[in-house]
């Protein structure tokens, strides 16, 4: 490929020299528009194939690349880390109501403002939103299954 890109620069060159000695040389205007396009393509030709064949090699280097990618992503299959969001949890699992015997035995805020998970005394989870509702949890994993962004007890 650098030689192609020093035949493109040598050809600009000479296509400047061809311009400057025929543009010296020309005794009428339309001799001088045969100059300046036999210059433009002295120039110009060189320069399109240049770019063609860099265009195709870029494909080729990119398609190996994301081949790369796709093999590495296999080999070590990490979870992609999520930054925490506000948007309101989907339950993957109908989990029961917390009986009303169960009381609170701790509470913390969840990293996002107005969020906050509660451990009851029976092992449930509750997550409270900022608007007033409740999500139960059977356990902590369950919980942890529905909030990815889960900053709670790591186990009930």
């Amino acid at each position: 490929m650098k030689a192609f890109g020093l035949l493109t620069m040598l050809a600009a060159i000479v296509a400047a020299i061809v311009l400057a000695l025929g543009m010296k040389s020309a005794q009428s205007a339309p001799q001088e528009a045969a100059i300046a396009a036999l210059a433009a393509a002295i120039a110009i030709i060189p320069y399109v194939f240049y770019r063609a064949l860099q265009s195709m090699n870029q494909a080729d280097e990119l398609a190996a690349i994301r081949g790369l990618l796709e093999k590495l992503s296999l080999e070590t299959r990490a979870a992609p880390v999520t930054e925490p969001s506000a948007a309101h949890p989907v339950a993957i699992e109908k989990a029961p109501q917390a009986q009303a015997a169960a009381h609170v035995v701790r509470s913390e805020e969840m990293g996002l403002a107005g969020w906050q998970w509660h451990q009851l005394s029976n092992g449930a989870i509750r997550i409270s939103d900022p608007h007033g509702a409740n999500y139960d949890y059977p356990s902590v994993d369950s919980a942890k299954g529905a909030f990815t962004w889960w900053r709670g007890p790591t186990s009930a």
